[in-house]
């Protein structure tokens, strides 16, 4: 097996070359297609997944029953419902593919057997857990604090393959706006 996808996902990390083959034996490869749900909103999420290639999304319902993209998933990420993941709890969310997916499945038992047995593994999980803390934090302080304009640009500059892999419906939802208020700010540009 090619351990280069892991160790460059697994970053930082004071993996050893031998925990990380291990670590990486302990993912399945899965190909899924466009528009698979992979967890559907009252499940308890027993995976996560390593995207290698495609895009996936979360997704679930507003009050009036209008579907919003929550989080949007890349290459080299993880996809996660974090808080069904972590908390044992029914998914608040859908987790969908949104283009034709690569990616290597990761399940619960795994991870809680390889935080309580590899301390390595245990670091980079806190390492990423207040990365994505820092990340939800950033994305609550953008909603407040920038336009749509901004936020569709500072979405552009940080993830450039979102306007040729996602449908702009699901990015104008994830950013908070109506299809027609992001067609406007596209022709600004």
């Amino acid at each position: 097996m090619n351990i280069s996808l892991f160790a460059s996902f697994y970053q930082p990390s004071q993996l050893t070359t031998e925990e990380m083959e291990i670590l990486a034996e302990k993912h399945q490869y899965w190909e899924v297609p466009k528009g698979t749900i992979i967890l559907k909103q009252g499940e308890i999420s027993n995976e996560n997944y390593i995207i290698e290639k495609g895009v996936m999304r979360s997704y679930t319902f507003d009050s009036d029953n209008k579907e919003i993209t929550t989080r949007l998933f890349f290459e080299n990420e993880l996809a996660i419902e974090t808080l069904s993941f972590f908390g044992r709890m029914p998914s608040p969310e859908f987790l969908e593919t949104v283009t034709d997916c690569k990616i290597w499945r990761f399940h619960w038992d795994t991870v809680q057997e390889l935080y309580h047995t590899m301390p390595s593994f245990r670091e980079w999980g806190r390492y990423w857990m207040t990365r994505e803390l820092f990340l939800s934090e950033t994305r609550m302080l953008d909603f407040k604090t920038l336009s749509a304009e901004q936020r569709y640009q500072k979405l552009i500059h940080e993830k450039p393959k979102t306007l040729h892999e996602v449908p702009l419906k699901y990015i104008a939802s994830f950013l908070g706006i109506t299809d027609s208020t992001l067609s406007r700010i596209r022709k600004l540009k």
